[in-house]
């Protein structure tokens, strides 16, 4: 019956991104913030096609890391073409990756580790060249942060990951937030000396390399 099909698995609410909803459909379990996908099998679809495409350029990563953990979605992805890789997994919000420990997979990977930071802030904080790969996924609710175009903290990731290393910046792509994206396109161009284009599902992802 169709009320098998989508059932509600647990609601709660989140002074940083409002009420979160797990739901469980014919597909899987997603989290749902605003009536968007944000962690979930919808989510490991956009980030597996990214970090696959990642991986023909880098075969090996060591250490990567995610800005906007989330869930956890795009662990998958990485534990399956970077499998010895060591993950470090930011999010501003606990109560999101809390979800994520009991409805996805993050409990899942004991090379995990978990840091409960603001993005804009932390990556300033780090030491430089630290990483093979990374993944930045930042969403507060259903909008994109300000500080996620701005050059400032582009420099900030950019400085973050090794020479030969790569950062997947992704973004929505709907038409709603098409010109955002080329927006955000043009700044990465003028931070990396290579940006490749990847479209998976409703999403873009920029594939950044020194």
């Amino acid at each position: 019956m169709i009320f098998d099909l989508f059932q509600t698995l647990e609601v709660v609410k989140s002074p940083i991104n409002g009420e979160i909803k797990v739901i469980r459909d014919f597909q899987g379990v997603r989290i749902i913030v605003g009536g968007i996908s944000q962690s979930g099998w919808l989510v490991k679809k956009v980030w597996d096609k990214a970090v696959y495409n990642a991986s023909l350029k880098k075969p090996q990563a060591e250490e990567v890391l995610i800005l906007g953990l989330g869930g956890g979605s795009a662990l998958e992805s990485v534990g399956k073409y970077w499998k010895t890789a060591k993950i470090t997994g930011l999010d501003l919000d606990p109560e999101m990756v809390n979800m994520g420990k009991k409805y996805i997979s993050i409990s899942k990977f004991e090379q995990l580790k978990v840091v409960i930071a603001d993005a804009k802030g932390w990556t300033k904080s780090q030491k430089p060249q630290g990483y093979d790969a990374i993944l930045v996924d930042l969403f507060k609710g259903t909008n994109i942060p300000e500080f996620f175009k701005s050059e400032e903290f582009l420099k900030s990731v950019r400085r973050l990951v090794k020479d030969d290393g790569v950062i997947l910046f992704n973004h929505l792509y709907s038409n709603i937030e098409k010109k955002d994206a080329e927006v955000l396109q043009k700044e990465l161009q003028k931070i990396f000396k290579n940006v490749v284009a990847i479209y998976p599902e409703a999403n873009i992802v920029f594939l950044c390399f020194k």
